[in-house]
């Protein structure tokens, strides 16, 4: 990366004024104020008279774009030629005014090592933290929290020495995103309104900083989906941060779930030389592929719902749901409200959603460099830190899709991994949170990991709090007693990655769906290394053997139809206590007693194929594939595909899902697996079904892992999309009275193929139902859905 002197940086102090009172002044001025800052492949006006005509030149005097100031004065020129020069010459109330030349800068540069040094964050303790700003490359200000640890200070319950190894330095933590890591109000314990990571590492004894990416919260700049400039800002803010004199070792780590999860993959992407580890957790592989458009079909539940909440809380004047950040404004923080001054230059989420259902190519308008820049899996081998994350096959909110980057890190990459059933939460389970708390102890504080005992005494109400699970427990210390080196010898001869089996079914629990789990199984690799992928065929009556089928192609019996309708069954499978959109109250799913309303397949409306009873127990852990000779009377179908238990005792228990728009079928072959198709997803390749024909249509399988015993049966069901994810809805096609046909013949042998490892040792009874597995029900068996048959397919 390229350095530059201090004194060449493109950018001007922010001018620290309050927002009334910059709106206020400017029809005013003699002239149209405004400032102008080159940034990184972008420009900002900000300040500018409201409605204003702006003409941008390059250095060269070229017309590079005209756009218009918003009604806040602001505006934001995006997709630029790094270079020297440019020019902004605004029109307004017929005055014309030509900015000062300004740089715009290349995505490889880099301020020096004085421009980190140089800047001191404000300091605080639990209950006072420190809030301030601190700078990045291009001069945009974010707001900043400050926590250091508590001295074992008198009348402080929580309070403990600090660990450390030379006064008054403390290992450190960063969560930086977009909701309110830098909100400095005090938690409410007795309401149970706690920043959860910012108390979490109050009770492990760490220093915590909270930053707010841009274009949210306090912090300056305008806001756009995990764009490259949030990950360049992310490597500014860890290295300010180690430049701060009370960070151990200057080495600090970053951490958080979901949104503040995500971020440190995109920011340990861009290297920053003093990370000393990420611990992302609950977070995304591809947001086309995993969350947004699965199989391509527009998740209109979860993605949908958390893209206006973010449309809505980061607007200004009227920011909805972020009464922090307006009480900032009135009780008179002029940085606040002057960094509002871009939020209106904030990208449409929904309108860039609206403009691209296919994977974004090379040269999108949306996204010039293409839709990996939004995908880890396409950039998870740049990571060089060590990394911890954690996940859940069924998380409601993120899919549970993110298993399928593991393979794609780089091998000299310490990459530690934790999987289980579960709800999005369920990454902070006990066991969870003691593999997290060891982690960082050996890669960020550098001591034998030890559960302080504060933390170890609250968690019990913790869970009771966001599980309703009673008397649930830390895991105990594995290295206590031994030395640093005997310990971190130990760390790093185990295996690394850690499955939790029938998490909600420990027959320790004191409440049945506590998010403890039976049992643990470790592997050095992900996918495992003995997975063994097995297929089973479809037959006719509805059956699914490991013998393929021998019915000639002609034969009507190698064919069954159903009916295409997205209506036959409820959206989702779970309702908020009293009714309502579940995606209003998504914490009740958290709860050990969720109840789930899982309507099974209508009649005609679906195909299912059910094994025979096993004779022996069946451990599955990886992603599957249901491979589809598919033929339908639409040009263009929806699919999701079902996998569930058929349990002796006459339940039917959710295992996963996966779905597929057929004309998306084109697979990427460089990436695909015989356990785990990947499709293309490009506009180039979609192509409708040919009319009268059968055609393949594979159908990933999200990764899972789940125990089949002795007496259970393997469903695997084929249906329109919906009802069997509690957040997460579709915009399914429309194609009323339309048949899919699916065959099972010599040369058209549909199939589903599972990812089988070696056994796995668990408690003998059936976890009971309904409650037990979180995240995934149990109901009735209500036998087969009736097929459609064929009547002389060719």
């Amino acid at each position: 990366m390229h350095r530059f002197p201090v004194e060449h940086l493109p950018w001007r102090a922010a001018r620290p004024i309050a927002l009334s009172v910059i709106l206020a002044a400017l029809p005013a001025r003699g002239g149209p104020p405004f400032e102008v800052r080159g940034s990184v492949k972008q420009l900002f006006v900000i300040g500018a008279p409201a409605r204003g005509d702006a003409l941008l030149r390059d250095g060269c005097g070229q017309i590079v774009q005209a756009e218009v100031t918003d009604d806040l004065g602001g505006l934001v020129f995006r997709n630029l030629e790094p270079g020297d020069g440019y020019v902004v010459s605004l029109t307004s109330g017929g005055i014309t005014c030509p900015s000062d030349p300004v740089t715009v800068l290349s995505s490889d540069y880099l301020p020096p090592q004085s421009f980190y040094d140089q800047q001191v964050l404000p300091t605080g303790s639990y209950g006072h933290s420190g809030y301030g700003y601190l700078v990045t490359r291009d001069g945009t200000q974010l707001s900043v929290q400050v926590q250091l640890p508590i001295m074992g200070e008198p009348g402080l319950p929580f309070g403990r020495a600090v660990r450390r190894t030379g006064a008054p330095s403390y290992p450190t933590l960063i969560e930086y995103s977009g909701y309110d890591p830098s909100n400095p109000a005090p938690d409410d314990l007795l309401q149970g309104q706690i920043q959860t990571f910012r108390f979490l590492a109050f009770l492990l004894g760490y220093a915590y900083v909270g930053v707010n990416i841009r274009g949210t919260g306090c912090s300056g700049g305008s806001f756009d989906y995990f764009e490259l400039l949030q990950s360049l800002d992310g490597y500014d803010v860890v290295e300010i941060v180690a430049a701060q004199p009370w960070v151990q070792n200057g080495m600090p780590a970053m951490f958080g779930i979901s949104y503040s999860g995500i971020s440190q993959l995109f920011v340990a992407q861009t290297h920053p030389p003093h990370l000393a580890a990420i611990t992302p957790m609950s977070v995304i592989d591809d947001t086309f592929r995993g969350n947004l458009y699965p199989g391509g079909i527009f998740n209109d539940g979860f993605a949908l719902s958390w893209a206006m909440q973010r449309q809505l809380q980061n607007q200004w004047p009227d920011p909805v749901g972020a009464q922090w950040v307006i009480d900032r404004v009135g009780g008179g923080d002029p940085q606040c409200a002057y960094n509002q001054l871009l939020r209106q230059q904030n990208p449409d989420l929904l309108a860039k959603i609206e403009r691209n259902p296919f994977y974004p190519a090379v040269g999108n308008p949306d996204y010039p460099e293409g839709g990996d820049v939004l995908s880890p899996y396409a950039f998870v081998r740049n990571i060089r830190a060590p990394t911890l994350m954690v996940g859940a096959w069924q998380d409601e909110q993120t899919g549970g899709h993110w298993p399928v980057m593991l393979d794609q890190f780089d091998p000299e990459t310490e990459l530690r991994v934790i999987g289980n059933n579960g709800t999005h939460a369920d990454a902070l389970g006990p066991q969870n949170l003691g593999r997290l708390a060891e982690f960082l102890d050996f890669h960020v504080a550098g001591i034998v990991p030890i559960i302080p005992p504060d933390a170890r005494a609250i968690a019990p109400l913790l869970y009771f709090s966001v599980f309703a699970a009673q008397d649930v427990q830390l895991p105990p210390d594995r290295f206590a007693g031994l030395s640093y080196d005997e310990a971190r010898a130990l760390y790093d001869a185990e295996d690394r990655v850690l499955i939790n089996w029938e998490v909600g079914a420990s027959p320790n629990a004191r409440t049945p769906g506590s998010p403890e789990p039976a049992t643990q199984s470790t592997y050095p690799q992900w996918p495992a290394p003995q997975t063994v992928a097995q297929r089973w065929y479809f037959q006719p009556e509805g059956q699914l053997m490991l013998t393929p089928p021998d019915i000639p192609d002609d034969d009507p019996r190698g064919v069954d139809g159903y009916q295409y309708d997205p209506a036959a069954r409820p959206r989702g499978d779970f309702h908020c206590p009293g009714g309502g959109d579940p995606n209003s109250c998504p914490s009740e799913i958290w709860k050990a007693d969720a109840v789930y309303d899982w309507h099974p397949l209508p009649l005609g409306y679906g195909l299912a194929y059910l094994s025979p009873p096993l004779s022996e127990q069946l451990t599955l852990l990886g992603s599957g594939s249901v491979d589809l000779f598919l033929m339908s009377t639409a040009l263009d179908t929806d699919l999701e595909v079902t996998l569930t238990e058929v349990r002796p005792d006459g339940q039917e228990r959710y295992v996963q899902n996966g779905w597929l728009r057929a004309s998306h079928r084109k697979l990427d072959e460089e990436h695909s697996t015989e356990l785990r198709p990947r499709q293309t997803h490009l506009e180039a390749d979609a192509e409708y079904l040919p009319e009268g024909e059968f055609t393949l249509a594979r159908v990933e399988l999200f990764p899972f892992g789940h125990l089949f015993r002795a007496g259970s049966q393997i469903r695997i069901s084929v249906e329109a999309p919906g009802g069997n994810r509690p957040l997460w809805t579709f915009a399914a096609l429309e194609a009323p009275g339309s048949v899919n046909w699916i065959a099972h013949s010599v040369g058209r042998p549909s199939s589903v193929v599972l990812p089988v490892i070696s056994n796995v040792q668990v408690p003998d009874p059936l976890p009971a139902c309904p409650t037990s597995l979180r995240s995934q029900p149990c109901r009735p068996y209500s036998g087969p859905s009736s097929p459609r048959k064929a009547v002389a397919v060719h």
